[in-house]
């Protein structure tokens, strides 16, 4: 009985381990995703097709909120993905600015 509750344990413990891996994965991930939609942004922008670029604002707009929420599930990964979301949203504002501007 105690070896099956240490194995249970041990389950347990691996599950944890690799959900929390995963969830680092998918918010790299998305993290990427996002900075490649306001690239492609600002390649569509430069191309005057503004639909295009307010398309991939919106597309890492809801990146952005995606990450916002699975960050809160997430505190082994915090800090590395705060920074890089914070630079997202810079980067997201500064072209939504453009795309309006034009």
């Amino acid at each position: 009985m105690i070896g099956r509750m240490s194995e249970l344990e041990d389950e347990i413990r691996y599950l944890r381990e690799k959900t929390a891996h995963n969830r680092r994965e998918f918010l790299r991930t998305e993290v990427e995703t996002c900075f490649l939609s306001l690239e492609m942004g600002k390649v569509a922008l430069t191309r005057g097709d503004i639909t295009m670029a307010e398309r991939e604002v919106s597309i890492a707009e809801h990146g952005i909120s995606t990450i916002g929420r699975f960050l809160t599930q997430a505190p082994e990964s915090k800090s590395e993905i705060e920074a890089r979301l914070a630079k997202l949203r810079e980067l997201m504002l500064s072209l939504r600015a453009e795309i309006h501007a034009a």
